[in-house]
């Protein structure tokens, strides 16, 4: 299978590159990004855009009391969808495992907040990452036994089933 024409892969790289090329001319719209012949064709013969991402990850993508789409993905790539000329179809929240089923068999164009795996890599090309935070332990206040992961061991917790964000101590 020729992963280029799978559409996921093709928005990412224009991504980062508008990204990159907006932050190089201090906030000025860049008229013609420097896209390849292959994404330029790509672009044309894709003129709306399906996004999905997590159903609920605010402040980065969750569902507003007008049951809108919102958050700071989700306005990310509207403003890179403005710039580069497509429309973009904002897809019903839904559960993770659907989502991804979505992409798989591209019914999906653009999958916002995907976290990089090897398993996800077998179908799916990744940017460099446009957003970063840390990921935290919560632990009862004023209780300060826990510092790092180590000091997990031989600790009852709990965590997400199978997700490559989280590692398991």
């Amino acid at each position: 299978m020729n992963k280029f024409h799978h559409p996921f892969l093709v928005l990412p790289s224009l991504t980062l590159i508008f990204f990159l090329l907006f932050s190089l001319t201090s906030g000025r719209a860049v008229a013609d990004p420097m896209f390849t012949s292959e994404e330029k064709e790509w672009l044309e013969t894709h003129p709306v855009l399906r996004v999905s991402g997590p159903k609920a990850f605010p402040p980065f993508r969750f569902v507003g009391d007008d049951g809108r789409t919102r958050g700071i993905a989700t306005d990310f790539i509207s403003y890179l969808a403005d710039q580069i000329e497509v429309g973009i179809e904002i897809q019903e929240p839904r559960p993770w495992v659907d989502v991804l089923d979505d992409i798989k068999n591209r019914r999906t164009d653009v999958l916002s907040l995907a976290a990089k795996s090897p398993e996800r890599s077998l179908y799916l090309n990744f940017t460099n990452p446009y957003l970063s935070f840390p990921m935290v332990v919560i632990s009862r206040k004023n209780d300060s036994r826990i510092q790092t992961f180590q000091d997990l061991n031989k600790k009852r917790y709990s965590t997400l089933e199978e997700d490559p964000n989280y590692p398991v101590a």
